[in-house]
């Protein structure tokens, strides 16, 4: 039996906002090749997705056995339930869409035993996190098989140690060449393609976080997203957009330029739309840079990490910052709108 994937309600789980997971366990009537779990709704209802370990035999799953099996097939995987799986922990559409697609082009790998030919794998790191994804979803001890499997094989998610890949990377990074391909982007492509990227320079958010935000002020929705008082876009009104699993953003502070750019703006715009403009151009897509050119700039000009850190959505896990700092919100922002407004003046 292929894994199936039901759902109770359809409806209360699509509008759970803040669902949960709970594991329910085996049961004599429950059959040992299946596990299932359901979500809690914000409405209170429960709605429940099965899980039926494919035609493996649970003593194999269970044992290992079946890690080296020739014969199995990415068809034995309900790729659907996965697919639901990674949606209830609310991770965001374009991370789910690439654990499915890495998990089905390396999970052979996995339960061939050919583990280590990942190393070679265009795309590694991808293939890793979709994989650790998929093992953890499948249960029954496959993750922590993996994770055994990943240090045996000696993989690394990152081409080199934490330490030497930080250093390189900003040892040949270059501000300027930020600058000057926004010039180029702004040249060529004119101010539909320019603004968003000039913008993710201005506020430091994610491309993802960026282009959903527009999106969201191209639908009419700035009177209720700005925050006109502290003058900040607050994301944390969306919590299903932006205070998604580990991939976080509070607020976004703006000047009054931004905002009136932002007033004008109508046009939505996806990432996939942006990339291809930039390549079929000749320009190199460098999206990337730009988080990290706005945390060095308003590092250079003298602005503490806990408040880079906090705009740009991390909340480090250390007693002083959970429990005792409690820094004056209306400072902060001002503090980072003076370097914001220098920035606008680069950029622009």
């Amino acid at each position: 039996m292929v894994l199936r994937a039901g759902f109770g309600p359809a409806s209360s789980a699509r509008k759970a906002k803040t669902p949960t997971v709970s594991y329910t366990s085996l049961t004599d009537e429950q059959p040992e090749s299946s596990i299932s779990y359901s979500i809690r709704c914000s409405d209170g209802c429960y709605s429940t997705l099965s899980r039926n370990l494919c035609s493996i035999s649970s003593e194999k799953f269970k044992s290992g056995c079946f890690i080296g099996n020739s014969e199995f097939s990415v068809d034995d995987i309900d790729w659907s339930a996965f697919k639901a799986w990674l949606e209830a922990r609310r991770f965001s559409k374009l991370y789910v869409a690439d654990c499915v697609s890495y998990s089905k082009k390396s999970v052979h790998l996995f339960f061939s035993g050919r583990f280590s030919e990942l190393q070679n794998l265009r795309g590694r790191k991808h293939a890793l996190r979709g994989l650790a994804n998929l093992t953890k979803f499948l249960g029954n001890g496959l993750y922590g098989r993996f994770r055994s499997m990943v240090q045996e094989s000696g993989l690394r998610w990152n081409d080199c140690e934490d330490a030497d890949w930080a250093f390189f990377n900003m040892w040949n990074s270059n501000v300027a060449n930020v600058l000057n391909w926004l010039e180029d982007v702004k040249e060529k492509l004119g101010f539909e393609y320019w603004f968003p990227l000039a913008f993710q320079g201005l506020v430091g958010l994610r491309t993802c976080e960026s282009m959903t935000a527009l999106n969201l002020i191209a639908e009419g929705k700035l009177c209720e997203y700005l925050d006109r008082e502290r003058m900040i876009l607050a994301h944390f009104k969306y919590r299903d957009l932006f205070l998604r699993g580990g991939k976080k953003c509070f607020f976004s502070v703006v000047t009054d330029e931004i905002v009136e750019r932002l007033e004008s703006w109508t046009r939505k715009m996806t990432y996939g739309t942006l990339q291809k403009r930039l390549e079929r151009n000749g320009l190199e897509v460098k999206t990337y840079e730009l988080r990290k050119f706005w945390a060095t700039k308003l590092r250079q000009a003298g602005v503490q990490q806990e408040v880079i850190d906090m705009c740009q959505g991390r909340v480090p896990a250390n007693t002083f910052i959970r429990h005792y700092w409690r820094p004056e919100m209306g400072q902060l922002i001002e503090t980072v709108r003076k370097v914001v407004e220098k920035l606008q003046n680069e950029i622009s």
